[in-house]
């Protein structure tokens, strides 16, 4: 009703949308202190939880197709048989399915469904981040990578991996580079992830989410995503 308004507040949006996402502009260079802060907590999940998480992945595979209620019992007989040093999964432990009503029940059970897929997520978003961060590799590298790829042990740990963008042909360039001990472990882990997810019958380092039965190869905009999503989280 009052389209003159529109340039204005459309103005304004965009620099409130700008501000959601920590950053002016995709061109301005990402603020240090932000930067070095969602690394440490990259370098946490990857040194800390990993292990946990993995292991959280098979059990979330596992029970995928079965229904929030009914695999709230599996999900509590597992945290119990369980000890993870996350905080938000130890949470979960201090909750009580004994006397509880059913929309209680329900609501519980895609807590712990969203908390389980959350820290998931939380790992491989530390993963991506620590690649990318670490080896220079544009999204479109780092989404060709191949899971479990080859990694040379020298002096330095050396990734071995095949370039397009400077490439002289349509196959590729093979590229080695140095890589960080951190940057091995987390493409170790982040490749163990999506063979668990996806059993195999893909062949790329990232997949898409774990609530998906059918799984498939990452595309860029979920890299973004991720890492925009575990940004905001911390």
């Amino acid at each position: 009703s009052n389209s003159k308004y529109y340039e204005d507040l459309n103005k304004k949006a965009l620099i409130e949308r700008a501000k959601e996402n920590l950053i002016e502009n995709s061109r301005k260079s990402y603020p240090l202190p932000l930067l070095k802060e969602i690394f440490s907590h990259s370098i946490k999940y990857i040194s800390d939880y990993s292990n946990e998480i993995i292991d959280l992945s098979k059990h979330y595979v596992e029970n995928r197709k079965i229904n929030y209620e009914q695999r709230i019992y599996l999900d509590f007989d597992y945290l119990k048989s369980k000890k993870f040093n996350s905080i938000s999964i130890n949470k979960l432990l201090k909750k009580s399915i004994v006397d509880i009503k059913l929309d209680e029940l329900k609501n519980l059970a895609k807590e712990i469904n969203n908390v389980f897929r959350s820290e998931i997520e939380s790992l491989e978003s530390s993963c991506m981040f620590v690649i990318l961060f670490l080896s220079g590799m544009r999204i479109g590298e780092f989404i060709a990578l191949k899971r479990f790829p080859e990694i040379l042990e020298g002096e330095h740990y050396n990734l071995k991996r095949l370039v397009y963008k400077t490439a002289m042909s349509e196959d590729g360039e093979e590229l080695i580079m140095p890589i960080p001990e951190i940057a091995k472990k987390a493409i170790e882990i982040l490749s163990e992830i999506s063979e668990i997810k996806d059993s195999g019958l893909n062949d790329r380092i990232a997949t898409t989410s774990i609530k998906y039965s059918k799984q498939s190869n990452i595309r860029s905009h979920r890299v973004r995503s991720l890492i925009r999503w575990f940004a905001k989280k911390i």
